[in-house]
């Protein structure tokens, strides 16, 4: 039975916790969580910032925080089958009053570099800020998967915030267990 416990402890401003325990043979449990995000306002814009999160985005997307974890699994993994199923998702949802800012755009010199696939107008990737659906996607995912040396690890991004920008709505993740 595989069994990892790693904690990061929160303090009392509610830092983000991850808490790691193996449930069956070849199953891991990860349970991760974020505090109560700071809304600030610019101009025609609002940002978007939690504590221990860094923003991130694709430019011309919005721009939220995000947290990406390395977990270790088992050398004899069949990396076909890592699949994230969530158990418990404790969400809440929040109206806000202006747009949340774009990523700024790739740039060096003269050179400015949005990204294939977009739709970029008034520097906002409208394929994304025209659509009624929550971005990112999902709250948790796994994004690649890697071998170093004998050890083989799965990268996850934690999504604490999605954002419907035709409702003006944010989905805060404050705690999801998967």
């Amino acid at each position: 039975m595989l069994a990892l416990c790693f904690l990061a402890v929160s303090s009392l401003r509610k830092m983000p916790t991850i808490m790691v325990s193996g449930a069956q043979y070849g199953e891991i449990e990860l349970n991760i969580g974020c505090g109560s995000p700071s809304v600030t306002h610019h101009q025609k814009y609002v940002e978007i910032k939690l504590d221990g999160f860094y923003t991130s985005g694709e430019p011309g997307n919005p721009e939220l925080p995000c947290k990406f974890l390395d977990v270790l699994l088992p050398p004899d993994v069949n990396t076909s089958s890592i699949d994230i199923d969530v158990q418990l998702d404790e969400s809440y949802e929040i109206n806000v009053t202006a747009e949340v800012m774009p990523a700024p755009p790739l740039a060096s010199d003269e050179t400015v570099e949005w990204g294939v696939g977009k739709e970029i107008r008034d520097g906002k990737n409208h394929l994304v800020y025209g659509r009624g659906e929550y971005y990112p996607d999902k709250g948790v995912e796994v994004c690649r998967v890697s071998n170093r040396g004998t050890y083989v690890f799965a990268r996850i991004r934690y999504n604490p915030i999605q954002y419907n920008p035709l409702k003006g709505r944010l989905k805060i993740h404050g705690n999801v267990a998967f």
